[in-house]
């Protein structure tokens, strides 16, 4: 994963990451498991192709969470703090903190903070285009591209409008072949 950065993009400037960095479930000081099951689990996903083994309803990161959650208790480590902070954003289903759609809020939240704290800075942007949540859609300047990994992938495209600012297109990949997305705004 590369690190966030800031790109010009016309007469504006977007700010690109990933969104692990601003998951709670990422975050601590024991270091974050969440991370660790993350980079474990994509090499996992690029091994079987995607983010499900075949045939499984379950994702891989989930499955990793939960063997990781069992041997945390096996060996007595502290796995409570984190535990909390998944059932808290997932509202106690089984998808990871990282493909709750509550976790939309959470980021549009963190990057408003960020976006203010960024004011008259050279890290001052416009826009923010993100992952993690799995997720795709946008809420003014908020742009979430979803997961390449999923039963149906999606991405973005950005653009240039005749007035220099950057247009974001959505597109789910569907038989074979890019598909704009008709409706992508966030329900949060």
């Amino acid at each position: 994963m590369s690190r966030q950065f800031i790109l010009e993009v016309g007469n504006k400037k977007i700010l690109f990451m990933h969104g692990h960095e601003i998951d709670p479930y990422n975050q601590g000081d024991d270091p974050p498991k969440g991370q660790a099951v993350a980079i474990i689990a994509a090499g996992v996903e690029d091994v079987v192709g995607g983010s499900r083994l075949k045939g499984d309803r379950e994702t891989v990161e989930n499955r990793l969470h939960n063997m990781a959650e069992r041997v945390m208790t096996v060996v007595k480590l502290p796995f409570k703090g984190v535990s909390r902070v998944f059932k808290f954003f997932t509202n106690g289903s089984s998808q990871s903190p990282s493909q709750s759609n509550n976790l939309h809020s959470h980021h549009i939240q963190s990057t408003a903070l960020l976006k203010e704290k960024c004011l008259n800075t050279d890290n001052e942007f416009d826009y923010v285009v993100m992952g993690h949540t799995h997720y795709p859609g946008q809420l003014k300047w908020y742009n979430n591209t979803g997961s390449w990994a999923g039963k149906v992938p999606t991405f973005l495209e950005i653009d240039l409008e005749k007035d220099g600012k950057p247009a974001f297109r959505y597109y789910e990949w569907k038989d074979g072949r890019a598909c704009l997305m008709e409706d992508p705004a966030l329900k949060v």
